[in-house]
Protein backbone atom coordinates (compact mmCIF):
# COMPACT_ATOMS: atom_id res chain seq x y z
CA UNK A 1 0.00 0.00 0.00
CA UNK A 2 3.11 2.31 0.53
CA UNK A 3 3.90 1.75 -2.72
CA UNK A 4 1.01 2.58 -4.42
CA UNK A 5 0.53 6.17 -2.29
CA UNK A 6 4.14 6.77 -3.19
CA UNK A 7 2.84 6.43 -6.85
CA UNK A 8 0.63 8.62 -6.42
CA UNK A 9 2.38 11.37 -5.34
CA UNK A 10 4.89 11.25 -7.87
CA UNK A 11 2.61 10.89 -10.38
CA UNK A 12 0.43 13.83 -8.97
CA UNK A 13 3.49 15.63 -9.17
CA UNK A 14 4.63 15.00 -12.69
CA UNK A 15 0.98 15.21 -13.78
CA UNK A 16 1.17 18.85 -12.38
CA UNK A 17 3.67 20.28 -13.77
CA UNK A 18 2.23 18.61 -17.04
CA UNK A 19 -0.66 20.51 -16.52
CA UNK A 20 0.46 24.00 -16.23
CA UNK A 21 2.90 23.20 -19.01
CA UNK A 22 -0.14 22.42 -21.36
CA UNK A 23 -2.24 25.40 -19.70
CA UNK A 24 0.51 27.95 -20.23
CA UNK A 25 1.64 26.77 -23.82
CA UNK A 26 -2.21 26.27 -25.09
CA UNK A 27 -3.41 29.86 -23.50
CA UNK A 28 -0.75 31.53 -25.05
CA UNK A 29 -1.09 30.11 -28.44
CA UNK A 30 -5.21 30.47 -28.14
CA UNK A 31 -3.77 34.18 -27.05
CA UNK A 32 -1.60 34.70 -29.94
CA UNK A 33 -4.16 33.56 -32.67
CA UNK A 34 -6.64 35.83 -31.12
CA UNK A 35 -4.06 38.85 -31.71
CA UNK A 36 -3.86 37.83 -35.66
CA UNK A 37 -8.07 37.53 -35.74
CA UNK A 38 -8.52 41.10 -34.13
CA UNK A 39 -5.47 42.88 -35.69
CA UNK A 40 -8.11 45.24 -38.00
CA UNK A 41 -9.57 46.18 -34.89
CA UNK A 42 -7.59 49.59 -32.21
CA UNK A 43 -5.18 48.47 -29.70
CA UNK A 44 -7.64 49.35 -26.30
CA UNK A 45 -10.61 47.34 -28.57
CA UNK A 46 -8.60 44.33 -29.98
CA UNK A 47 -7.22 43.68 -25.83
CA UNK A 48 -10.95 43.78 -24.90
CA UNK A 49 -12.29 41.61 -27.05
CA UNK A 50 -8.97 39.19 -26.24
CA UNK A 51 -9.86 39.45 -22.98
CA UNK A 52 -13.40 38.33 -23.03
CA UNK A 53 -11.92 35.70 -25.44
CA UNK A 54 -9.60 34.05 -23.47
CA UNK A 55 -11.87 34.33 -20.11
CA UNK A 56 -14.81 32.10 -22.34
CA UNK A 57 -11.94 29.36 -23.49
CA UNK A 58 -9.84 29.22 -19.85
CA UNK A 59 -12.98 27.56 -18.38
CA UNK A 60 -13.27 24.81 -21.11
CA UNK A 61 -9.37 24.57 -20.82
CA UNK A 62 -9.51 23.92 -17.05
CA UNK A 63 -11.88 21.19 -17.70
CA UNK A 64 -10.38 19.55 -20.39
CA UNK A 65 -7.01 19.53 -18.66
CA UNK A 66 -8.39 18.27 -15.88
CA UNK A 67 -10.15 15.59 -17.58
CA UNK A 68 -7.22 14.66 -19.48
CA UNK A 69 -4.58 15.22 -17.32
CA UNK A 70 -5.44 13.84 -13.89
CA UNK A 71 -8.42 11.61 -14.25
CA UNK A 72 -8.12 9.86 -17.39
CA UNK A 73 -4.22 8.54 -16.15
CA UNK A 74 -5.45 7.92 -12.70
CA UNK A 75 -8.31 5.59 -14.12
CA UNK A 76 -5.96 3.96 -16.41
CA UNK A 77 -3.54 3.60 -13.84
CA UNK A 78 -6.05 2.16 -11.77
CA UNK A 79 -7.41 0.00 -14.71
CA UNK A 80 -4.23 -1.54 -14.81
CA UNK A 81 -3.54 -2.43 -11.82
CA UNK A 82 -6.74 -4.03 -10.74
CA UNK A 83 -6.47 -6.01 -14.01
CA UNK A 84 -2.75 -6.70 -13.59
CA UNK A 85 -3.08 -8.10 -9.75
CA UNK A 86 -6.71 -9.74 -9.73
CA UNK A 87 -7.54 -11.55 -12.81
Amino acid sequence: MAGFARLLIIAFVLLTVLYFALYFHLRANRRDRLLVEYESMGAEAQETKVSQELLAYESRLRRGLILGVYILPFVAMVATIYFTNFH
